[in-house]
């Protein structure tokens, strides 16, 4: 998992993480990934259970769901995005 920190202004100089306001988190292996089956699965399901632990948490703002345009949505997508509003999360597809 990759973080992204947001920070209020370009002039904080001092980029702790407590000084974030929020972040953006990338998921790597969701979706279309070059490796094995078995790697590909326990990504995707480490992904399924963070986000069920951020949406637990009640800090989990919003989901925003990646598509290769040239691929369109799969049915592993179609799966998560029914997944995503069962939980009742905001998501937001590009």
């Amino acid at each position: 998992m990759n973080y992204f920190g947001l920070y209020p202004t370009k002039t904080t100089k001092e980029k702790s993480v407590d000084k974030a306001i929020g972040y953006i988190i990338d998921l790597p292996g969701y979706g279309y990934a070059k490796a094995p089956d078995d790697v590909v699965t326990r990504w995707q399901e480490k992904t399924q259970e963070f986000l069920e632990q951020r949406i637990a948490a009640g800090n989990l703002q919003r989901i925003y769901v990646l598509v290769d345009s040239r691929r369109g949505l799969s049915v592993f997508d179609t799966s998560i995005l029914g997944w995503i509003d069962e939980a009742g999360c905001d998501y937001t597809i590009l």
